[in-house]
Formats: C-alpha cells, sequence, structure tokens
C-alpha cells in the first residue's frame, strides 16, 4: 500500500474510501499502517473498520504513538533529532535550498 495523503472536507468519504482500501491491502497479504491525528480518530477509525469486517494485520496509530516509535527504534531522542537534523540538512543542502547563515551584525 502506497504512502497516501488523503485531505477532504468533513463528510466526503475519506473514511469509508480508508476503510476498503485497508481491508483490500491486508486481504493481499500486505501491511497497512494507519496514522491519524488524534487517538480519539484512531479509536474511532477502529471500530468503523471493526464494524466492516475488521482487518488482520493493520496498525493503526495516532502521530505521537508514531513519533514515539520511530524515537524508541533510533535510541535515543536526542541521538534520533540529531540524524534528523542531518538528514534535512543534506537534503536541502542537496537542492541548494541551505544556504551559510550569515553572522548578524554587532550590535551599536
Amino acid at each position: 500500500m502506497p504512502l497516501t495523503l488523503i485531505a477532504a472536507p468533513a463528510a466526503a468519504g475519506k473514511g469509508a474510501w480508508l476503510i476498503e482500501q485497508v481491508r483490500r491491502a491486508a486481504a493481499a497479504g500486505q501491511t497497512p499502517l494507519v496514522v491519524v491525528a488524534t487517538p480519539r480518530q484512531a479509536q474511532q477509525l477502529r471500530q468503523r473498520l471493526a464494524a466492516a469486517g475488521g482487518a488482520l494485520g493493520v496498525h493503526l496509530l495516532p502521530f505521537d504513538e508514531l513519533f514515539a516509535a520511530i524515537l524508541n527504534f533510533a535510541g535515543s531522542a536526542r541521538e534520533a533529532w540529531d540524524k534528523i537534523v542531518a538528514a534535512l540538512c543534506g537534503t536541502l543542502h542537496q537542492h541548494g535550498e541551505l544556504h551559510a547563515a550569515r553572522q548578524a551584525p554587532a550590535a551599536p
């Protein structure tokens, strides 16, 4: 299941579409990872997925749990942050979007 960002107004059918995609991916032997903004949204989506017949192997979590898992996997939070900053700076530099900071003028 590819990375997909779903953005639409309320009641536009995002949840129904997502449930169908997740169930198809799980039925095909994939392990979908669904990340939502809040724990409440995760619980609501779990309930809707269960009501639709469920899907084994689906990982459904809010952003904060995803970030905690990433930091846990990476080791200490400081080491993880350093790696993230280094990767971001490398990417920005590669695309010419990172420029050497100029020294601030001396105060009068």
